[in-house]
């Protein structure tokens, strides 16, 4: 992650490892949402809690998505996010137990409107008590920033503009640093939510009960990681490739000129 540091006379950017920005590859892999999904990345996850009741219900079926690692810490409420705090502060903390940040959840829900009023607009008409439904919950906004012009121009009113109780250039000050802001945002998560985007069109799939085309898009994304080598393993690699594979080109051409000379 790409952080604006502020110096004494420019500002200048300094890349971190940031701890929120974590990868996720612990996968219920025989749900559709996440079969072939090589990892998901989610900004600032929270982690969740199925309640006792449900995880008990025998109308409903509870898919935990994604969890943490066994050696995932979770922080408390009070957590300063600036990167060389945080990760001072990430050294002293103890890795907790797996913990679930996606669930999906499928079944028979009950309806909101199962008792219809007894009087009113709507007496008389008929309401289902329950039905087939699809909840998907996720700990983590997935990078996905939402920018409309209710939040650049919070605060915005034409009233009191007309009524010269504003200062037009403060305003649109603020208004032009909040646009940067996310801009900013939107620039440093663009690889997130890149990286995401598989799994959201899956969700959208999935939502409207059409696992089938989730199922045949994820068959197209197919992660192969490179494996972490050792530094003798790394250090071994390096050497055959700059001696050895030249030294296999001087023998293979030693032998074939010896096989030319007795051919002759």
């Amino acid at each position: 992650m790409r952080v604006a540091q502020p110096g004494r006379d420019e500002r200048s950017d300094k890349w971190f490892r940031y701890p929120l920005l974590p990868f996720f590859t612990e996968m219920d892999r025989t749900h559709v949402l996440v079969r072939s999904m090589p990892g998901l990345v989610m900004p600032w996850a929270t982690t969740l809690e199925v309640a006792p009741d449900l995880a008990r219900s025998d109308r409903l079926n509870v898919s935990e998505l994604v969890r943490t690692s066994k050696d995932t810490a979770v922080a408390g409420e009070r957590l300063d996010i600036m990167p060389e705090q945080l990760l001072s502060a990430i050294g002293g903390m103890r890795a907790g137990e797996s913990r679930p940040v996606a669930l999906a959840v499928t079944g028979e829900f009950s309806s909101a409107f199962a008792e219809p009023p007894a009087s009113g607009a709507r007496a008389g008409r008929t309401h289902l008590a329950s039905g087939p439904g699809r909840l998907l919950v996720i700990g983590s906004s997935m990078g996905l920033e939402n920018l409309s012009p209710g939040r650049v121009f919070e605060g915005f009113s034409l009233a009191r503009m007309t009524e010269g109780k504003t200062d037009p250039a403060a305003d649109l000050a603020r208004y032009t640093a909040r646009f940067l802001n996310w801009q900013l945002r939107f620039t440093q998560l663009s690889a997130v939510i890149d990286s995401n985007m598989g799994f959201v069109y899956n969700c959208l799939d999935w939502g409207v009960q059409n696992d089938a085309l989730a199922d045949i898009r994820s068959k197209s994304v197919d992660g192969r990681p490179l494996a972490v080598m050792s530094p003798v393993a790394s250090g071994a690699w390096q050497i055959g490739l700059i001696v050895g594979l030249p030294l296999l080109f001087a023998l293979f051409g030693v032998i074939r000129y010896r096989v030319r000379r007795r051919r002759s």
